[in-house]
């Protein structure tokens, strides 16, 4: 058996990104967390167990139906700027345009208080449970140092320091995997989450 490499005509990393610079948002999604502190809850793994070895930061979970329904309106004018984001973004790839039904996911809000990480590589395509996941966000609240806090894509070789008002939209799949560095100095707020496939084929009628 011999490995054959195959010439590439350009190398793509397929990572959308946008600066969502928007100030006044970005103070009322952080209050929100902050004022839902009852709602907050420790990273977990998989299985549910604590590692703070792999991942260590506060997060709570919104659907979009809950953002609906509530009238959440810091988060509705958030959705309302990642669907357009999404749809620039798909404008890069035609065929993306046979999926006409994407849904938006679990909306996860997250607080890396300074030591705070999410150091294991991970994507959130991870098992049969979220197979149906297509697509990976993230939207990034807060100013941090150039030491601290960057975003590694391992086999992309990639790496950066978000900056307050990035927004990312990326493959949900493992080419993707990536972390969260160590928050040194501050604390880094954010949001993700996915967009997947219906969850039925009678969806897809």
């Amino acid at each position: 058996m011999e490995k054959i490499e195959i010439k590439k005509s350009q190398t793509r990393s397929f990572i959308g990104s946008w600066n969502i610079n928007n100030d006044d948002l970005i103070k009322d999604i952080t209050s929100f967390f902050d004022e839902n502190h009852e709602k907050h809850n420790v990273s977990v793994n998989n299985d549910g167990k604590i590692n703070k070895k792999e991942k260590d930061y506060l997060e709570f979970k919104i659907t979009a139906k809950e953002i609906k329904n509530k009238k959440i309106d810091t988060l509705s004018k958030f959705v309302e700027i990642l669907t357009s984001c999404f749809k620039d973004y798909k404008k890069n790839w035609d065929f993306l345009n046979k999926w006409e039904k994407l849904y938006l996911g679990e909306i996860v809000l997250e607080k890396h208080l300074v030591a705070g990480h999410h150091l294991a590589y991970h994507c959130d395509k991870m098992n049969i449970n979220s197979s149906h996941k297509i697509f990976s966000w993230a939207y990034y609240l807060s100013d941090i140092d150039d030491d601290e806090g960057s975003v590694d894509f391992k086999y992309l070789n990639l790496s950066f320091v978000p900056k307050k008002g990035t927004l990312l939209i990326f493959p949900a799949d493992w080419t993707h995997i990536h972390r969260e560095n160590i928050m040194k100095n501050n604390e880094k707020y954010l949001l993700r989450g996915s967009f997947h496939f219906p969850d039925t084929f009678q969806e897809l009628d």
